[in-house]
């Protein structure tokens, strides 16, 4: 049921973003690494079994977080901060961020975050008169 999970996933993010509606990023990367991960590490286990498929989905997320952002470092600090998980895994999870930022480096450039900044109906946020972040001249 994950692949399909993955799928429908991918679809309503897609649906919502396409829609206009402002909604974040970073959870529904993390959902879809999870699912990819898990699907992933299902599969795995078959030819190696013991393996934890948990520990597949927690390295999808990062995964895909750091792929999408481009931040393979952050990647690392904020999710060891959200798990509260650092041990022997951190030289598979080095070598899978290494590994899905070069891929999505070769594809795309650009991370999520500069992707939405040269997006065609990107407009810069009003800065109201008399605000201290108003540019002096």
């Amino acid at each position: 049921m994950l692949p399909e999970l993955l799928i429908l996933k991918v679809a309503v993010i897609a649906a919502g973003l396409g829609s206009g509606a402002p909604g974040g990023s970073f959870t529904p990367m993390l959902a879809c690494g999870a699912l990819l991960g898990s699907s992933l590490g299902t599969i795995w286990t078959r030819f190696w079994p013991g393996a934890a498929p948990a520990g597949f989905a927690i390295l999808g997320a990062r995964a895909v977080f750091a792929a999408a952002a481009k931040s393979p470092v952050s990647t690392i600090v904020i999710l060891v901060e959200l798990t509260q998980h650092l041990d022997s895994s951190m030289v598979p999870l080095m070598l899978a961020l290494a590994g899905a930022v070069l891929v999505a480096q070769r594809f795309e450039p650009r991370s999520i975050y500069t992707a939405r900044l040269s997006a065609p109906n990107a407009t810069p946020t009003e800065i109201p008169a008399g605000s201290h972040l108003e540019p002096s001249r």
